[in-house]
């Protein structure tokens, strides 16, 4: 695992994840690019998460569409994932939501009577 500004990232399952820090600034653009040169090694998805961004400078996005246009990064293969990351990248092709997982509440009864009757406790 390397970790760099506030960027983590891990090799997972044959793909690249990503995990950005709290600001998505310009710089974390620039370090996320160099990142990706450095550790991506041509084969599957770059999955960058965007679960700890909580401020995003407007600037940054439009950095962030120059590196990947003018770079040589596999565009195809990246793939943003958290509620940023609509607002980090516009192209919602690229984008991964996940379903929010509901907790099963689990019964504490004795001799339970809640399932029975299909009433929660």
């Amino acid at each position: 695992m390397e970790h760099r500004a506030g960027i983590e990232s891990c090799e997972q399952n044959g793909n690249l994840h990503i995990q950005l820090g709290s600001r998505f600034s310009s710089n974390t653009v620039i370090e996320l690019t160099s990142l990706i040169n450095r550790s991506y090694r041509g084969h599957g998805n770059i999955i960058i998460h965007t679960k700890r961004v909580t401020t995003i400078s407007p600037s940054s996005k439009v950095v962030f569409e120059n590196m990947l246009d003018g770079s040589h990064l596999p565009r195809q293969n990246m793939y943003l994932t958290g509620s940023k990351g609509l607002e980090i990248c516009q192209d919602v092709y690229r984008l991964i939501q996940q379903k929010k997982r509901h907790k099963k509440k689990s019964c504490k009864c004795t001799d339970c009577k809640c399932v029975a009757k299909n009433n929660p406790c």
